[in-house]
């Protein structure tokens, strides 16, 4: 039988990142749905509100930050996957990361 895809380590990551992206996805609908309003009332030349532009800045700042998460944890999971990849192929990296054949 094969060896499996996905080690616990990267199933624990994968899901941790589909957390994340729908965190992600709430938050954006939530920016874009209050940036609407901050537009409406900017058009209406109602724009005393601070409270809604501070809605908005945080609505964004946590979708970048969100963002930044899946990007890191995505590289993380590229980064297992190749050693995983190396490790099945016989290969592996000596101090100076050079990589070097290993004996069977």
């Amino acid at each position: 039988m094969g060896r499996s895809l996905y080690n616990k380590d990267l199933l624990d990551m994968n899901i941790k990142r589909t957390e994340i992206q729908n965190r992600q996805d709430e938050t954006l609908f939530e920016y874009h749905d209050n940036l609407m309003k901050l537009i409406e009332a900017k058009n209406k030349n109602n724009n005393t509100d601070l409270d809604l532009y501070t809605t908005v800045n945080d609505n964004l700042c946590k979708c970048i930050s969100l963002n930044r998460t899946i990007i890191d944890i995505s590289f993380d999971i590229a980064k297992e996957t190749l050693q995983q990849a190396f490790e099945n192929s016989g290969l592996s990296f000596d101090d100076k990361g050079v990589a070097v054949k290993n004996e069977k």
